[in-house]
């Protein structure tokens, strides 16, 4: 049991990550890679390998199975000074 709470927890946070890069940017968008985990699609939260995709950057490289770490390093490497940046003002 103490599993399943700990993989709804991180899968809370993925979706929260997914969210807030959502709400930054409408060109940047956190896909998972091979779709949602089994563990994941009974709990509803996105669990799984993951990366960041934007038209504006060049194909990801990086996956990883935190949303919010990957959203990160996104941001350094490719938000800063990114004239594209779209926000939804949400």
């Amino acid at each position: 049991m103490e599993e399943l709470d700990r993989a709804a927890g991180i899968g809370r946070t993925n979706a929260e990550a997914i969210e807030l890069t959502r709400r930054h940017c409408r060109n940047a968008r956190i896909e998972l890679v091979n779709g949602n985990s089994l563990v994941g699609a009974a709990l509803n939260v996105p669990l799984g390998l993951m990366e960041v995709r934007c038209k504006h950057a060049p194909p990801p490289r990086a996956q990883s199975p935190d949303a919010l770490e990957l959203a990160i390093k996104f941001y350094d490497a490719h938000c800063r000074q990114c004239a594209h940046r779209d926000p939804t003002g949400e």
